[in-house]
């Protein structure tokens, strides 16, 4: 699967939403929806905070008791911003942990968080005997982290958001079902412990925890669950049909062609192509092209409206979603996009 890089942005407040959020979400799905088309909780081993934080390491029960809820990644298979940092420096350059990694798994492990060999092809005889091309302490990893926690976290703007385009399209987003996925209501977090966030700032959020003033989230834009959308989530080619054409559901001995999708947070939308510098390379036409925002998994999208016509899946054919969108008139659309690029 391609994966395109994204804006960084919102990582703070994917730690702070609480668990709880999270599993309430997956349940509201799959009585909606049917288990078999509800998002996915990805459970995962790591830790809160770093190696010197909490940790889970053997995750076997597919439950809090001894795994984490996986918020990061496309394929939301790291739990913290630290386990994230060391598997982006891991994968994308060839960056080992050894410190975090010994202090983890002195006895070793098959699948590590941390990584003391290079990320080599057992081929490659030169990669493989090498030192990789970095070596990252702990205290890199976490001063990353915490660089990833404050940047470019965005507030909407007061103005914008009484626009009434916006007002209407928020409307629309919700009408369409949108907001099942990309969860934009308000979420409190009552209990500090009950996210990812780390020791220092679960204790900073308690000091501002006193009823009825519940620190919260909303517009976030995502329920953080992985899902299968359809031909996006396919990685392989079968001779067979591999879906019921009907509920669009892959069949069991087909699950190894498809590649669930964490759902992607929406907020800081507006700011997505100042980050690609598309709005330096539009080019001159009549009417004017708007270049490109490269949005979806793969960059495959230019539009938010372009992206939202583009879903597809199991969950997206129950909703209606794609029939709603192409029922909206040309103002309704334009409405729906001022609310997206309000984001």
């Amino acid at each position: 699967m391609l994966l395109n890089g994204k804006r960084l942005g919102n990582s703070g407040a994917i730690e702070a939403m609480p668990n709880a959020a999270i599993e309430n979400i997956q349940k509201t799905q799959a009585n909606g929806l049917g288990p078999t088309m509800a998002g996915e909780i990805q459970w995962n081993a790591g830790t809160r905070g770093g190696v010197d934080g909490d940790r889970k390491l053997s995750c076997t029960t597919g439950s809090l008791a001894s795994c984490y809820i996986g918020r990061f990644g496309w394929l939301g298979d790291r739990v913290s911003l630290e386990d994230q940092v060391a598997n982006a420096a891991f994968v994308e350059m060839n960056m080992t942990t050894k410190m975090g990694y010994q202090q983890l798994y002195p006895n070793g492990n098959a699948f590590p968080i941390r990584y003391y060999f290079p990320n080599c092809g057992p081929a490659d005889e030169i990669c493989v005997t090498s030192k990789g091309n970095a070596d990252l302490s702990e205290k890199d990893v976490e001063r990353m982290a915490d660089y990833a926690r404050w940047l470019g976290s965005p507030t909407r703007s007061e103005f914008t958001v009484s626009l009434p385009d916006v007002i209407a399209g928020d409307a629309i987003f919700r009408q369409i079902n949108c907001n099942q996925c990309h969860v934009i209501d308000r979420i409190p977090i009552a209990d500090p412990n009950d996210t990812m966030l780390t020791k220092v700032y679960r204790a900073r959020l308690a000091t501002h925890i006193a009823p009825p003033a519940i620190p919260f989230l909303s517009y976030l834009g995502t329920d953080l669950l992985m899902h299968d959308m359809g031909y996006l989530s396919q990685v392989g080619n079968a001779t067979n049909l591999i879906r019921d054409q009907v509920t669009g559901v892959v069949f069991p001995q087909f699950k190894n062609y498809v590649q669930k999708i964490r759902t992607p947070p929406l907020k800081g939308l507006r700011f997505n192509r100042f980050v690609t510098d598309s709005h330096l390379n539009t080019i001159a036409a009549t009417p004017p092209n708007p270049a490109c925002d490269f949005l979806l998994h793969d960059g495959r999208a230019c539009d938010a409206i372009e992206a939202a016509f583009l879903h597809d899946g199991p969950a997206i054919k129950k909703l209606g979603v794609i029939p709603a969108l192409s029922g909206l008139n040309a103002q309704q659309l334009q409405q729906l996009r001022a609310f997206l690029y309000s984001l």
